[in-house]
């Protein structure tokens, strides 16, 4: 009898710790949504930098065409807060239901009140699609670059 008890007990523990790890590891947080800064992230700040500087009317023909402020560079600025880019992926995902697979993560780049959200998943050869939301994660206008 002793031996039984033990076998239940074990079995009991065993479950128990089992169960206990799948739900430990079901808790581990997800890869973050913002694409943190590298290079990419550099080159489509100072492209936006440049396209706040430049003198040239089709440039601000063609930040009034995408819906994006002249602003100052410094207010141009990568967003690396997960809920701030989980609403742009929200809305991106809204937008656009065409992506397979669906974006998990994007790079958001804030500009004044708007923002910048940019597929790092999927891109056009050396074009990546950019969609610019507004400051209430509304859909503005989508752009190549």
């Amino acid at each position: 009898m002793l031996i039984r008890r033990s076998l239940l007990v074990t079995s009991f523990f065993t479950t128990v710790c089992l169960t206990g790890t799948v739900g430990f590891a079901s808790t581990k947080k997800a890869s973050a949504v913002c694409r943190g800064p590298d290079n990419f992230s550099a080159s489509q700040i100072a492209h936006l930098q440049a396209l706040m500087a430049s003198t040239d009317p089709r440039d601000s023909t063609f930040l009034r065409d995408v819906h994006l402020p002249h602003v100052a560079s410094n207010l141009i600025q990568l967003v690396t807060a997960d809920s701030v880019c989980s609403l742009a992926l929200h809305a991106w995902t809204t937008a656009d239901t065409l992506t397979t697979p669906p974006l998990t993560s994007l790079y958001v780049i804030q500009v004044g009140p708007m923002y910048d959200a940019i597929d790092a998943q999927h891109s056009g050869g050396e074009y990546s699609q950019h969609l610019v939301l507004d400051s209430l994660f509304n859909f503005q206008a989508p752009y190549l670059f």
